[in-house]
Order: C-alpha cells, then sequence, then structure tokens
C-alpha cells in the first residue's frame, strides 16, 4: 500500500497518539511520498511536547523532496505555536501533514484549529505502538484516545498501528506486536486500518507471508537516528 491510497482525497492529513508511538516518523514519510507526486506539499510540525527528535530536524532533507516545512521558533527552551497554519489548512491547493505532539498535552495544540479544520476534507490518524504504556489493552487505548480527541476537539479518528521496539526491532517482534493487537482488537470495528513496518523488514515479510495475512501494510523509510 501507498500513503496515497490512504489518504485519498484528503487535503489534511493529522498524525496523533500517545508518545513516542511514532507519529513522527510516519508524518515524515507520508509527506515524502505525497511530495513525489503533489504540488504545495507542507509538514506541519505542530509538536510542542519534546525538544529532540522532531519533524523541524529534517528541514533540508524534506526541500530537497519537495516537501515545504511548517514550524514555530522557541521563546526561550519552548517551541510556539508555527504561524500559518489556519491560512495553510484553509489553502484548497494545499496539501498538509500535521505532525503533533503526544498525548492530549500535545494534542491541545490542535484545539484552536478545530474549527478551520473540521470545514476541510481531513483525516485524523491515531497511531498505536502496542509496546507503549498506554497502548497495552483496549482500554488503555480507548482512554488515551477519548482524551486526545476531547483535547484536540476531534471528531473521529482511523488508527494506524505501528508495531515496533525502535532500532532494537527484530522480526519476531513485529509478529508479537501484530498478534498483541489481534487479541486487543478481536475482529473489533475499531481495528486499525493498516500497519506500518520499517523497510528493512519487507524481505521478512515477503519470506513469511502467512504471518501477515490479510495485514494492509506501508513499509516505512526510518528517519529518526537514536544514540
Amino acid at each position: 500500500m501507498k500513503w496515497r491510497e490512504v489518504i485519498k482525497d484528503n487535503k489534511n492529513i493529522v498524525f496523533v497518539g500517545e508518545s513516542g508511538c511514532g507519529k513522527t516518523e510516519l508524518a515524515l514519510n507520508c509527506a515524502v511520498e505525497l511530495g513525489k507526486s503533489c504540488e504545495n506539499v507542507t509538514l506541519i510540525d505542530m509538536d510542542q511536547t519534546k525538544s529532540v527528535f522532531r519533524s523541524r530536524d529534517f528541514a533540508e532533507e524534506l526541500a530537497a523532496k519537495n516537501v515545504a516545512l511548517l514550524c514555530g521558533e522557541k521563546f526561550l527552551d519552548t517551541p510556539v505555536v508555527p504561524p500559518g497554519v489556519e491560512r495553510l489548512l484553509k489553502d484548497k491547493d494545499s496539501i498538509n501533514v500535521l505532525d503533533v505532539g503526544g498525548n492530549e498535552t500535545g494534542a491541545l495544540t490542535m484545539g484552536q484549529f478545530a474549527r478551520q479544520l473540521q470545514s476541510t476534507d481531513h483525516i485524523v490518524y491515531f497511531v498505536i505502538n502496542p509496546f507503549r504504556i498506554f497502548s497495552l489493552n483496549e482500554k488503555h487505548i480507548s482512554d488515551m484516545k477519548e482524551r486526545i480527541k476531547a483535547y484536540g476537539r476531534f471528531v473521529e479518528f482511523k488508527l494506524v498501528a505501528n508495531p515496533n521496539l525502535g532500532q532494537n526491532t527484530q522480526w519476531e517482534d513485529i509478529i508479537e506486536g501484530i498478534s498483541r493487537l489481534k487479541e486487543i482488537f478481536d475482529d473489533s470495528d475499531d481495528a486499525p486500518a493498516f500497519i506500518t513496518l520499517e523497510e528493512t523488514m519487507k524481505p521478512y515479510a515477503e519470506k513469511n507471508p502467512k504471518e501477515l495475512e490479510n495485514q494492509k501494510i506501508i513499509y516505512i523509510k526510518k528517519y529518526l537516528q537514536y544514540p
């Protein structure tokens, strides 16, 4: 699968979820892929909750791939909401990918733009990593989802699963993560629409197709490098 297939005609694509679930990685991948075939693609860095591992750290690479970057400056050590968000959200000729900070604290920055967002063709992806503390079971996920929805004043989410253990992820971890997701949702209508896997896992997936049977997958490039 490709990002273009899942976002369809939506002009504003928002990534939310608990801290550490992989929103930034997915937002970067989505924006870069869209930049290959679309004009006026902007990655809006709305992450005000952490000072490292942010979309804004990849400004030069994004520019080289036909993706503009909108991010705020800092006031002392605190990043601020970037100017021009409302204009871009309402611009019918723009495609915007929004990387929102983790948990309800990060979602709060989107609440002020709820009316503008809801008046556009948009999609909000709630990212789940079944190895993270607030995604261990259905209640954890539901509670976090409702808090983020309330703080960000979102109407609805599409769930996307991003099972990984960071740079130490092995194929066995992917299978365990998918198994956890199956147990959590158990054929629920609220199950994730698709799964994202690092592109280095593709050879394993091709060798073990039965282990990913009936799974819709988007392969992503790893941008964030951890010490």
